[in-house]
């Protein structure tokens, strides 16, 4: 639910007024909860990492995570689905045309105000303290659930069982290196 509530706010019915920060922020939202990764996993992404797939998919490759610590890298998916007339790679593409993002720059950039606008410091990613506080102020505004940088991933994990996926689906999808770990972000009932 909180999800469809940013989405609906900052990209459907937003979509012309959304500034750069709140672009950033739907992102990489959108990314934590549908790919259900850690801050850490998205952060250092470049715009290269992330390709647009001929069956209307996102691939986006992981070069380094918690669980990966060798660096031999990974890939997650974003489906092309429309849902309610919205698909995430439509969301992707809106947001690297609007902040005018490519190749070696971050895909999640930090921002800074120059002349009263928003402008994107393509080279440096956005930190984690900026993220966070991005999220207290949309939690706020949206009057979402309380909610952290690290709820997209229980949310994604928890509607993946909530659509049929299996535990062994889950941990791959979410990075996770035991059943434990996966079984704990699934939460069915609010706590």
């Amino acid at each position: 639910g909180d999800m469809k509530k940013m989405i609906d706010s900052i990209y459907v019915s937003g979509a012309f007024e959304a500034d750069s920060c709140k672009k950033r922020f739907l992102v990489m939202q959108v990314f934590l909860f549908f790919g259900m990764k850690r801050f850490s996993d998205v952060a250092k992404l470049m715009v290269k990492d992330v390709s647009f797939l001929k069956d209307g998919s996102v691939e986006v490759l992981v070069r380094k995570s918690k669980t990966d610590q060798l660096g031999r890298g990974a890939k997650f998916y974003l489906s092309g689905e429309k849902v309610g007339g919205v698909c995430i790679p439509e969301i992707v593409k809106w947001y690297l045309r609007g902040l005018g993002l490519k190749g070696e720059d971050c895909m999640f950039p930090r921002m800074r105000y120059s002349k009263g606008s928003v402008v994107a410091i393509k080279e440096l990613s956005v930190s984690y303290s900026s993220a966070a506080g991005q999220l207290k102020a949309e939690v706020e505004r949206l009057g979402l659930n309380n909610i952290s940088l690290h709820s997209g991933r229980i949310g994604g994990a928890t509607a993946g069982a909530v659509a049929g996926l299996n535990q062994q689906k889950i941990k791959a999808v979410g990075g996770w290196s035991s059943n434990a770990s996966a079984d704990l972000y699934v939460r069915m009932r609010r706590p």
